[in-house]
């Protein structure tokens, strides 16, 4: 395995702010104040929504603004549709 270089580390900061972006567009339709203290609890989510959404994208071999659109929607799908999709794919795979 390879270390990483200071690219992937850019990289995977700007999936981590990008995920914060598609959370805050989740936070505004929730007619709640997109910048409060409740951003604080998801600031954890939004970065860990974001570097999901890179992986995920690396996984699909998307390429250059294709890789970081995931991070924006993996943000904005939240951890909740996230463990949907992955237990539905499950299922699939176990043939159920």
């Amino acid at each position: 395995m390879q270390e990483p270089t200071a690219v992937d580390w850019f990289a995977a900061a700007l999936s981590s702010a990008l995920g914060l972006i598609g959370r805050l567009m989740y936070l505004s339709e929730e007619r709640r104040q997109p910048i409060s203290l409740s951003l604080l609890w998801e600031l954890p989510t939004a970065i860990a929504m974001g570097l999901i959404g890179r992986g995920v994208g690396e996984y699909l071999r998307l390429d250059g603004f294709l890789l970081f659109t995931m991070s924006i929607v993996a943000g904005y799908m939240g951890p909740r549709v996230i463990s949907w999709a992955v237990q539905i794919y499950a299922n699939r795979v176990a043939g159920k």
